[in-house]
């Protein structure tokens, strides 16, 4: 593959394309100028519009650019850098804690959802982009790995063990269960191997049961029986693609033998989506990052807030399960959120990014944190954009998509050291002193936008079917 500098795909926004419509944005306290007429008219009414001319740019690049230097930075920049330094070739799995000015480590010990991160994003590689024996090599040592060290005989997944996985350093985690469903998933969906299949889904029914008990504390600080929306929609991603293949196949686990993995499995999905919504305020078009045991907004400050991260974050969740079950308005419902967290949680003042939380009612006051600006946010963000560009055509979608990935990639890359840097603070520099490499939201972002871009390529820029086929 030929190598290029895929950062000269990014281009800037002309101040020709804003020229109309008005919203506010929380970050500034002051309406904004959005993009296109009927974009103005799609912000306020929450209405998308189902366009189906030809797509043949976005921005200034052809589909075709912008595929070749996703590509690019896949096979010459991420891939390479794990190669390099990130993966323990001697026991297996990742070291994700390397410090950014002279490739040490901050520390060998291992958070064990960064394991099942990484199990899926070389699975995900290996079954659709190359299949090297050293992907599936990394694939089955990092699978050993947390099979032996890392989870306990009822499927609870510890949170950090040391280097060798010897010593627990941390016990069990919700997001270690959760992220176990990515990387078993993932990797049954490369390999075909079942009992990788049975780990996901014996893991995915005790995660549920954890997550459902009213005594269940995602964190210390949380009170018990709090519902996390970070947690709903990062599982109904790890769910959607398995439910895609799986079938009628019964599975072993002799409690539920009565159940097919695809029922057990179609009812977790739809209590995410039911959870997920019930986070949504659609008065205030805001995302509550947690809610009580009833299911009601916080009114202790601490708890409440927005999560704007989270909210450009799961909006393509929301769409691929929508793609995967026919529900045009359930895709409506995800290009809502995309639509309202973005717009109220891109910070104009300081040049960009998504700053990730603040409080409803008092926008300008970062109320946990400093403000920082996750690199998660843009990255999924722009698979929501993505999904509704191929999907949609919308011109919000395609000028957003344009913004986000200029700045980001004009944030977060470091050309020199060749490696994608996991933050920026409130002022958008990329913070150099947080030693943490990301393996699964960035990766996964490149090659989910690949595969968007190479099914419009197929269709010659063409919107899909989809919303002709659903319902």
């Amino acid at each position: 593959m030929q190598r290029r500098d895929f950062l000269k795909s990014t281009t800037v926004l002309s101040t020709a394309a804003i020229t109309s419509g008005l919203l506010t944005n929380n970050i500034i306290g002051k309406t904004i100028p959005v993009t296109k007429d009927d974009s103005s008219k799609i912000l306020r009414n929450d209405i998308s519009i189902y366009r189906k001319d030809k797509l043949t740019h976005i921005g200034k690049y052809t589909l075709e650019e912008l595929k070749d230097t996703y590509e690019n930075e896949l096979y010459n920049y991420i891939i390479p850098m794990w190669y390099r330094k990130g993966i323990d070739k001697k026991y297996g799995g990742f070291l994700c804690h390397i410090n950014y000015d002279d490739e040490s480590y901050a520390t060998t010990n291992k958070t064990v959802w960064y394991q099942s991160r990484g199990l899926y994003t070389f699975s995900h590689i290996y079954r659709l982009f190359d299949k090297d024996e050293r992907h599936l090599q990394v694939m089955e040592q990092t699978k050993d790995f947390l099979l032996e060290h890392c989870v306990d005989e009822n499927y609870n997944w510890y949170a950090k063990v040391s280097q060798d996985g010897t010593k627990v350093i941390e016990p069990k985690h919700l997001v270690s269960d959760m992220h176990a469903v990515h990387g078993f998933g993932e990797y049954y969906l490369a390999t075909g191997d079942v009992k990788a299949l049975d780990v996901a889904i014996k893991t995915s029914i005790n995660f549920m049961k954890k997550l459902n008990s009213p005594s269940v504390q995602y964190l210390s600080w949380l009170q018990p029986g709090t519902s996390p929306y970070g947690l709903w929609f990062h599982f109904l991603s790890a769910l959607t693609p398995l439910l895609k293949v799986i079938g009628e196949k019964v599975n072993t686990y002799e409690d539920y033998e009565e159940y097919s993995d695809l029922e057990r499995l179609e009812g977790m999905a739809e209590l995410c989506v039911s959870r997920m919504k019930a986070h949504a305020d659609y008065d205030k078009r805001i995302i509550f990052d947690y809610l009580d045991r009833y299911l009601k907004p916080f009114k202790e400050e601490k708890y409440r807030y927005l999560a704007n991260g989270h909210g450009v974050g799961s909006a393509w969740t929301y769409m691929a399960e929508a793609m995967r079950i026919g529900d045009r308005n359930l895709f409506r419902k995800g290009t809502d959120v995309l639509r309202w967290h973005f717009t109220k949680g891109w910070d104009f003042m300081h040049g960009g990014g998504v700053v990730n939380r603040v409080s409803p009612e008092k926008p300008d006051e970062f109320i946990v944190g400093d403000g920082y600006k996750p690199s998660f946010a843009t990255d999924d963000g722009s698979v929501g954009l993505m999904l509704v560009i191929e999907n949609d055509h919308d011109h919000w979608a395609i000028d957003w998509f344009d913004r986000v990935r200029t700045w980001a990639y004009k944030t977060y890359f470091d050309e020199k050291k060749k490696v994608w840097i996991h933050r920026a603070n409130k002022e958008g520099k990329p913070v150099y002193s947080y030693a943490r490499r990301g393996n699964f939201h960035h990766p996964r972002a490149v090659m989910l936008n690949i595969e968007s871009l190479k099914r419009q390529i197929q269709r010659n820029g063409y919107v899909s079917n989809f919303f002709d086929k659903a319902k």
